[in-house]
């Protein structure tokens, strides 16, 4: 099996968007998988859900360095004082704690 780097797969992902391609044409056309990159897909789909829901919670965002798939923010009620949150349901708890 060939592991395909972070940096290569986000490459291969910017190249299928541009492409026009379907993603088995795509596939076949940088030589894996078929199913690869319907998979890397949707990886990206639930990273930009969870980017999206902590945006439109107030929160920034900053993916991980270890592997990009947690995510962490800082979340700031009106007197400016906050907390340091890494999940998304601790993100939401301490933020209802803060609004109250």
């Amino acid at each position: 099996m060939c592991l395909v780097t972070p940096e290569r797969r986000e490459s291969l992902l910017v190249e299928y968007d541009r492409s026009g391609m379907s993603e088995v044409k795509f596939a076949r056309y940088v030589g894996i998988k078929h199913s690869t990159p319907a998979y890397w897909l949707q990886g990206r789909r639930q990273q930009r859900r969870k980017e999206k829901s902590l945006i439109k919670a107030g929160a920034d965002t900053k993916p991980s360095r270890s592997n990009g798939a947690s995510i962490e923010a800082v979340v700031e009620n009106a007197s400016g004082s906050g907390v340091s949150v890494g999940g998304l349901k601790d993100l939401l708890c301490r933020r209802r704690l803060l609004s109250d």
